[in-house]
């Protein structure tokens, strides 16, 4: 393998060129295998949808004797290849979502270096600060499995993380935080207006809410109705905002599976 051979002869690569490989590992496995299969083109036009591309028009631009592979969508971008296979993995049966978990695997295993990103249920992640990623990252996404919605927003803050677009991943925070404030408090009232309640409900100190309106003023300033200039989100920023909605979102969740259940 190309890592042992690194090793062995004392190598070192660049960040952008294992990226670069991981790239052409996907496209001669992934990609490669699924333009062959009988279900493409439904596999094609899912992904376009999920990307807000329009398939036809790609299609248009190709060939009239062939489909695109799915590299034109991504460009040979790595940013974008790990969108696209989010997306094909969330499309898949889940017979065939292990031997896609299997390729991504051994893709990032071939990396001489730390690719910076883990594979885990159908995502990637940032790899982060070691246990701050397993329990408010990795542990938070999982937490929100019986909320498709909250869920899809903390997925796409993750996306913009890993796309370093900082302002979007404090826009979907705030909405993940938002609806689960609203099923929690059973009412339709913004974050800001249900701030107070949220903090009584979840039975936490009143230090809490100060905590929780430095979180509302930070993601206002940066991103959500700023009536000045928006701020600009640091990375090391936008990470630790990440991890307090993880935070908020396992203290939620832990709420709301401990109340009773509705009767019928």
């Amino acid at each position: 393998m190309r890592k042992e051979f690194v090793k062995a002869f004392g190598l070192s690569d660049t960040l952008e060129a294992e990226e670069k490989r991981f790239v052409n590992r996907i496209d001669q496995t992934t990609f490669r295998r699924l333009a062959m299969s009988h279900d493409y083109e439904a596999t094609f036009r899912r992904v376009c949808y999920e990307m807000g591309i329009s398939a036809d028009e790609k299609i248009r631009k190709f060939s009239d004797h062939a489909f695109p592979p799915l590299r034109k969508l991504t460009d040979d971008g790595f940013i974008a290849t790990l969108e696209v296979l989010g997306h094909i993995y969330r499309g898949e049966y889940e017979s065939k979502q292990s031997r896609l978990d299997s390729e991504i695997s051994d893709a990032m295993q071939r990396a001489t270096i730390d690719l910076g990103i883990e594979w885990r249920h159908g995502m990637f992640f940032p790899t982060g600060a070691g246990v701050l990623n397993e329990d408010l990252a990795i542990g938070a996404y999982e937490f929100l499995n019986e909320y498709p919605p909250e869920k899809a927003a903390f997925r796409k803050a993750l996306e913009h993380h890993l796309r370093r677009q900082y302002p979007d991943v404090l826009g979907e925070g705030y909405i993940v935080i938002e609806g689960l404030a609203k099923r929690l408090l059973n009412n339709d009232k913004t974050l800001d207006g249900n701030r107070e309640a949220l903090v009584s409900a979840l039975g936490l100190a009143e230090e809490w809410k100060h905590l929780v309106k430095y979180y509302l003023d930070y993601a206002h300033a940066v991103k959500r109705h700023a009536s000045k200039e928006p701020r600009v989100a640091k990375p090391h920023e936008a990470e630790a905002f990440l991890y307090l909605t993880g935070l908020m979102v396992r203290l939620i969740v832990q709420d709301l599976r401990n109340r009773p259940a509705k009767s019928a």
